[in-house]
């Protein structure tokens, strides 16, 4: 069921209102970024803007998937997390 109107640009207003960016540069937790390049809800350049704030940090960009690319192409978005946590742990 689709939310009223008022609640989700409440929601939008919150987000857009935080500067997240400015937070980013103390993150020193190995990072993964996954995102797919046909994602209409959080497009990719948003993606790239927080690779870009945490340092040292991994984004990796499926080709398709969406906003959900977990669901949609769970193989390719596994491996990617199993190869992140290999590679982190080494």
């Amino acid at each position: 069921m689709a939310q009223p109107y008022a609640v989700v640009t409440a929601r939008i207003d919150a987000i857009l209102a935080f500067d997240w960016l400015k937070h980013l540069p103390a993150v020193t937790t190995p990072t993964l970024i996954v995102c797919a390049a046909d994602d209409i809800l959080t497009p990719p350049y948003q993606s790239k803007r927080l690779a870009k704030a945490i340092a040292g940090s991994r984004l990796e960009v499926l080709a398709t998937g969406g906003h959900s690319c977990s669901r949609v192409v769970p193989d390719e978005f596994n491996a990617l997390v199993a190869d992140f946590f290999a590679t982190a742990a080494a």
